[in-house]
């Protein structure tokens, strides 16, 4: 037992429950914050006269979990020890909140580095203890930082997608006293389900290198359709609590997709454009598409349906081919600056004196997940998700009429190179889905716990993977629990149409500038393949001394390295382009050519990562000269 009378802390006690319950960045089970295990553990004063140590009973008697000396003392000297080592934009994983003590000092350290902090406190009785002795708004107040409290491991996968992508991530343990011993199995599941996540990004990264040229080339592709599109700050906030549905083209959307006809014109229906075959042969048409992938191409629809009257939410970014259906009625939303998608898009409008303001950032990485989160952007009070099935439903991995005419509709062997696993359905039982889609089930409980204060997620889809957070109603059930109130059958036109009397997001004149820029821009882009060959000379000059036995002197590497320096600062002074697409794309190199070898001189390391960075300088602008060529073209023909 512990010498602390319990009974006086109470009131600190509510006060961090009413913290937590009302923070988004800490995960914490509440039901469990009330449970004091006197029996098993004591806490007691330290040695210092003004903090406490932590011991657990055992067989063999109290371990001590925390220092009994000076803690606060001990957590300052490995603060600093932690951030001497540490880069700018690190995320620092550390496995046990204890009492805080290293926190106080880590904090500040990791605010200064632009990094952020995530802590996995493995013990509900630790944790108990603590929101009784200390205030922890003051202790993370101001701070970039992640708690996630849970006696499952392999819960923590849930918290990751929260962090922010940085230049790199480092784990630490607290391996002394009795905290290694008592909770070292979970730390190691937690190392590895983080290390995974690393997988995940590394595959990520793999993604957006392959996609990297389409989305520049896309962003000035679009220009012509972007200068007469409408901002999408218009419907921000127009729904006020009212119900909204996402529609996807998985293959339980067959089921219910008849149902959208009681609803249309009464209740915003935002689909992926993926489905719109099944709308199409259903005769719906929802108020508004999203498309954002790069490559998506147009499917065939006949003209009775009147595809080009529809609405389109599109990024900068995506395929112009949908886009350029729609002529004049297009929405346009852009990821926030400094994200590589829209890289070239914000920072033309901004040469052109037109930043964009608004930030829209889709998490989870589909549509379905950017179009859930506009729609909590547009104010929606509930979500009602069609289509998610997120599964391979009765074999099938899209609805009907996605795939029509493909040989591996129904046996899903477009998707045979996937992991594929075992999940729960909505319905109890188990259904086969792969690990992608299992990666989009979390982000979708993510979201659901994230805005859970402010608005229902309802998974309406009658079939395919459960997703945790949500409310599970057949569509006709959440047609009648929640859409029934509302008759009004132009309350969506009107509010679309509200938007768009806002105005469009750039104006006539502007046309000119962002020829203008394009043209400069396309002279920069012929400029620099030139000088990039003549660099990758010299890095083959610099990789040759390295070929022989004895390694090249200084005097000998010298010449040569300010040769390649100075080639390197000659691309990067072509402002226009290394602004908008070298800063954040084409100058970060891959995961791994950031990490020094050991045993790789450092003038070595800068040949190779130089080399590389130019190299994809190169590629970028013989991909971008003939877009701009083209979207030059377009420009002048239509300011005729």
């Amino acid at each position: 037992m512990s010498n602390i009378d319990w009974t006086q802390t109470e009131a600190l006690l509510e006060k961090n429950i009413r913290f937590i319950e009302n923070s988004k960045k800490i995960v914490v089970d509440t039901s469990k914050l009330r449970q004091l295990n006197e029996e098993g553990y004591r806490v007691l004063a330290c040695e210092d006269g003004k903090s406490y140590t932590i011991e657990k009973k055992t067989s063999q008697g109290f371990v001590r979990m925390h220092s009994a000396y000076e803690p606060y003392r001990e957590g300052q000297l490995l603060a600093e020890k932690l951030a001497e080592s540490a880069g700018e934009g690190e995320v620092f994983i550390r496995f046990g909140l204890g009492f805080g003590y290293l926190f106080n000092y880590l904090l500040p350290r990791v605010e200064k580095l632009k990094g952020e902090v995530v802590i996995y406190e493995p013990s509900y009785d630790v944790f108990n203890y603590f929101i009784r002795l200390f205030d922890i708004s003051t202790l993370f107040d101001g701070y970039e930082i992640r708690l996630f409290v849970h006696e499952n491991a392999d819960e923590i996968r849930k918290i990751l997608p929260y962090i922010t992508k940085k230049t790199a991530v480092k784990t630490y343990a607290n391996y002394t006293l009795g905290y290694f011993l008592f909770y070292g199995e979970e730390i190691k599941k937690c190392t590895k389900s983080i290390k995974e996540f690393a997988s995940e990004e590394q595959v990520d990264r793999v993604t957006q290198a392959y996609f990297k040229n389409m989305w520049a080339s896309n962003n000035v592709l679009n220009f012509p359709y972007i200068l007469s599109g409408y901002g999408c700050e218009g419907l921000f906030g127009v729904l006020s609590g009212k119900p909204a549905i996402v529609v996807s083209a998985g293959p339980s959307l067959n089921k219910n997709v008849h149902l959208l006809k009681e609803v249309q014109g009464k209740v915003f229906i935002m689909a992926a454009y993926t489905a719109i075959k099944t709308l199409e042969a259903h005769g719906i048409k929802p108020d508004m598409y999203m498309t954002v992938d790069p490559g998506q191409v147009p499917y065939e629809v006949g003209e009775e349906y009147g595809y080009q009257n529809i609405h389109l939410l599109f990024y900068a970014s995506a395929g112009r081919a949908i886009i350029n259906q729609h002529k004049e009625n297009n929405f346009v939303i852009a990821y926030p600056p400094k994200m590589m998608a829209d890289e070239v898009f914000h920072n033309v409008a901004a040469h052109i004196g037109k930043p964009m303001k608004y930030e829209f950032v889709s998490g989870g990485g589909s549509v379905s997940h950017a179009i859930a989160e506009f729609l909590y952007r547009m104010g929606a009070g509930v979500i009602v998700m069609l289509g998610q099935d997120l599964a391979f439903t009765d074999g099938q991995h899209h609805a009907k009429e996605y795939s029509e005419g493909r040989e591996d509709f129904t046996d899903g062997s477009a998707y045979s190179d996937r992991t594929r696993i075992m999940v729960e359905d909505i319905y109890g039982g188990q259904v086969e889905t792969m690990d992608a889609f299992k990666a989009y089930v979390e982000q979708f409980e993510i979201f659901a716990k994230y805005y859970e204060s402010e608005l229902k997620v309802v998974d309406a889809t009658e079939g395919g993977a459960k997703i945790n957070n949500t409310e599970i109603l057949t569509f006709r059930e959440a047609i009648d629990r929640y859409m029934l109130e509302y008759t009004d059958p132009d309350f969506t036109k009107n509010i679309i149409y509200q938007a768009k009397a806002q105005g469009t997001m750039f104006d006539e004149s502007d046309r000119g500038k962002v020829q203008y820029v394009f043209e400069q821009m396309l002279w920069q882009c012929k400029k620099i393949p030139p000088i990039v060959d003549e660099a990758l000379d010299v890095v083959e000059k610099i990789n040759k001394m390295y070929s022989f036995k004895k390694p090249p002197t200084p005097s000998e590497l010298e010449k040569s390295l300010e040769e390649l320096k100075r080639y390197a600062r000659r691309t990067n002074s072509y402002k226009l382009v290394s602004d908008a697409i070298f800063a954040t794309w084409f100058a970060e190199v891959d995961y791994e050519m950031k990490i020094r070898k050991a045993e790789e001189p450092e003038e070595q390391f800068y040949t190779r990562v130089t080399s590389y960075a130019l190299a994809m300088q190169k590629q970028a602008c013989e991909i971008l000269i003939p877009a701009l060529e083209e979207a030059i073209a377009k420009l002048k023909e239509e300011g005729e």
